[in-house]
């Protein structure tokens, strides 16, 4: 592969090389679980509507009496699965999403229902890891600071797409941004973009911006 490519014409040859290298070492919150072993699902022990009871309040008093479960979040279009292990958060995920991003997005669901099974299934993987406190005042940080950075981006039905006359070298580009880029390339807006990608939306957003800024990518006009 060569040290820098066009990136319109040679994107889906370069870029997906090296999206498709393998990852030497996991990050590392990501621990798999030695045994694969299902536990029984109980019944569920705790459930309610997340208008009367928000995310937050809830994974806190998971914490603060050290259960263990998951936590099946019902939302109005997606349902998504939070696991606590004695009080810890170990696991999230929704739809094709896991680990911060999934948690974050879950977070935000406010309409729609709860179920908390003890002690559950275990999960297929540790994705999260660290004090439900501190993955709490993350998430928080995360919703309002997406908020402010939302507002530098145009709408999510805005199309995006490459500058043809734009070189690259492709090969020296950090994964997180090749995600994007990838992303830029798939998908035909900027929701979609956000979709498509496993980092979390704030740093999505953050990337988009260095693309734009940089004339990397543009807006498609109507």
């Amino acid at each position: 592969m060569s040290s820098s490519l066009n990136i319109a014409p040679a994107f889906e040859i370069g870029l997906e090389e090296e999206l498709q290298r393998p990852r030497n070492e996991l990050p590392d919150h990501v621990h798999l679980f030695r045994s694969n072993r299902k536990r029984p699902k109980h019944d569920s022990v705790l459930s309610g509507q997340l208008k009367e009871m928000g995310l937050f309040s809830i994974l806190q008093a998971l914490s603060e009496n050290s259960n263990t479960g998951n936590l099946i979040v019902h939302g109005q279009t997606q349902t998504g699965s939070i696991y606590v292990d004695r009080g810890q958060l170990v696991y999230a995920s929704l739809d094709r999403h896991r680990g911060p991003k999934a948690l974050y997005r879950l977070v935000e669901i406010t309409e729609g229902k709860f179920e908390f099974f003890s002690p559950g299934r275990q999960p297929p993987e540790r994705n999260l890891a660290g004090s439900v406190d501190g993955h709490l005042l993350e998430a928080a940080r995360n919703q309002d600071e997406l908020a402010v950075v939302r507002e530098e981006l145009p709408s999510g039905a805005t199309r995006l797409k490459f500058n043809p006359n734009m070189i690259a070298p492709v090969a020296k580009i950090p994964y997180p941004m090749l995600e994007v880029m990838a992303a830029v390339h798939k998908h035909e807006n900027i929701d979609a973009i956000l979709d498509g990608c496993n980092q979390p939306d704030l740093e999505v957003c953050r990337l988009l911006i260095h693309l734009l800024k940089n004339n990397v990518v543009h807006v498609v006009a109507d």
